[in-house]
């Protein structure tokens, strides 16, 4: 194969390979913590919004979820409410707390419900048509809420839940 005919299928596998990963919504990446030889996970959706969404367990598989958002400073341990809607389920409304993430990110997070957040993951994982998310800060008044596709949400909630051993 000549030089050109090489870079036009490059271009091409590039091509593919940029539609896939914009088809589908949702990620999971799962890793072996070295201490315990279990499986921790981080599962994320939405990255190209304003506010995405970050499950994580860790090797005790403790599930969390967050809401994150480029930011570079937040004030912390800000208390706010986290109300997500499956489907035409009912809605479950997460006491969350704001924290920074990293350099890059902030956001806020659950504080309890580890129950609740699995249920929510398996939830993802049978979704058919959409994710509502709510955020409402009664302290600065805001409130927003986005509709979150889910366009992967299956396999990236089944390889979550098989990781962090959820039941």
């Amino acid at each position: 194969m000549n030089f050109f005919k090489c870079v036009l299928a490059l271009s091409g596998a590039f091509l593919l390979l940029s539609g896939a990963a914009q088809a589908r919504d949702w990620g999971t990446e799962t890793k072996e913590d070295v201490f315990t030889g279990k499986q921790t996970a981080v599962m994320i959706a939405g990255l190209s919004k304003p506010m995405s969404l970050y499950f994580s367990c860790d090797a005790d598989h403790q599930v969390r979820l967050a809401v994150i958002f480029k930011v570079n400073e937040v004030a912390e341990d800000v208390p706010a409410t986290l109300v997500m809607k499956v489907d035409n389920g009912e809605a479950v409304k997460f006491d969350v707390t704001s924290y920074q993430h990293n350099d890059e990110y902030g956001g806020f997070h659950t504080v309890s419900g580890n129950i609740l957040v699995a249920d929510l993951v398996k939830s993802v994982g049978q979704a058919k048509s959409r994710l509502l998310v709510g955020l409402d800060i009664p302290l600065t008044g805001v409130k927003d809420s986005d509709e979150f596709s889910i366009r992967g949400s299956t396999a990236a909630a089944n390889e979550f839940i098989k990781a962090c051993e959820i039941k």
